[in-house]
């Protein structure tokens, strides 16, 4: 990614959703509430970087040819290099382990990550709908007979 792409940076906001329905926890509350520093020192809000992985999400089961290997995703997982989030972000690699650590560890998101695939999954939603008006259940994590 080259310097003016770094900064005009959008982060994004879920767009290809209706409805989202979340299970949230005080702690979920308290860490969305909160902000994380970028290497310029500008807060960024957690609610926000929370969106932008949200953004990211597969409505529909898909392959995912993002990076170097295709893969197949679920609906409700997304597909996300490390690399790629640090330089988008503006933080150092560290930084952003720990944002996501902090995500995984109040429940909003779980990471898998490998050297073949880095993929995020959010048990924190149930379901939603997409703008046709179905309703999907969030399976990753939740059986819905």
């Amino acid at each position: 990614m080259n310097k003016q792409s770094k900064e005009t940076y959008k982060f994004q906001i879920p767009s290809r959703f209706e409805i989202i329905t979340f299970r949230m926890t005080v702690e979920v509350m308290n860490l969305l509430s909160g902000a994380t520093e970028n290497k310029r020192g500008d807060k960024v809000s957690n609610t926000i970087l929370f969106y932008d992985l949200l953004s990211r999400k597969a409505v529909n089961a898909k392959v995912s040819n993002d990076f170097r290997r295709p893969l197949a995703l679920k609906p409700g997982q997304a597909q996300y290099s490390e690399i790629r989030l640090a330089e988008q972000w503006q933080m150092n690699r560290t930084r952003l382990r720990n944002v996501l650590d902090r995500m995984e560890q109040a429940g909003l998101i779980y990471t898998d990550r490998s050297l073949v695939r880095s993929v995020i999954t959010f048990p924190s939603v149930l379901g939603w709908s997409r703008p046709d008006k179905t309703y999907i259940h969030n399976t990753v994590f939740f059986n819905v007979d």
